[in-house]
C-alpha cells in the first residue's frame, strides 16, 4: 500500500514545485517591467523633437519669442552637485530650456514645468 500512495505523493510535490517556479518567473518578470518603467524612463520613451519640448512648455508657461537652448537631463547627480538649489528635483529625462533671462526645467513624464530661474544681471551686463 505504501508503493500505490508515492507516485501521487511524489506528483503532488512535482506539481507544488512547479507552481513556485512558475511564481517566481513571473514575479522577476513583473519587477522586471516595474523597475524597466520606473527608474529607466528613457530608455522606454518615445523620441521626441526639440520643437515638440518648446510647445509643451509654451502650453504651461510664458516663454521668451527667443529661441532656447535645450539639453535632456543624463546625469541629475553631477548637475545637484554643481548647482543643488536649483537643480535639487531634476530627475533623470527632464529637460533644461535655457533662455537669455532664465532657465526652464520641464518634465515630460508629468508633463510638468519643475521650476523656472531668472538669470540675474550684475551692473557690467545691463544695457542702457
Amino acid at each position: 500500500m505504501k508503493n500505490s500512495l508515492q507516485p501521487k505523493h511524489l506528483l503532488q510535490q512535482i506539481r507544488i514545485w512547479f507552481a513556485w517556479v512558475a511564481f517566481a518567473a513571473m514575479l522577476l518578470v513583473f519587477s522586471y517591467l516595474f523597475l524597466l518603467q520606473n527608474f529607466f524612463p528613457s530608455q522606454t520613451k518615445k523620441l521626441v523633437s526639440s520643437q515638440e519640448i518648446i510647445q509643451a512648455v509654451s502650453r504651461l508657461t510664458s516663454v521668451p519669442s527667443d529661441a532656447p537652448s535645450l539639453e535632456e537631463i543624463q546625469n541629475p547627480d553631477l548637475l545637484r552637485e554643481q548647482n543643488p538649489s536649483v537643480f535639487k528635483n531634476l530627475l533623470l529625462g527632464d529637460w533644461i530650456l535655457e533662455y537669455q533671462d532664465r532657465l526652464i526645467i520641464y518634465r515630460p513624464s508629468t508633463d510638468s514645468v519643475i521650476g523656472i530661474f531668472p538669470f540675474l544681471q550684475t551692473g557690467d551686463e545691463q544695457q542702457p
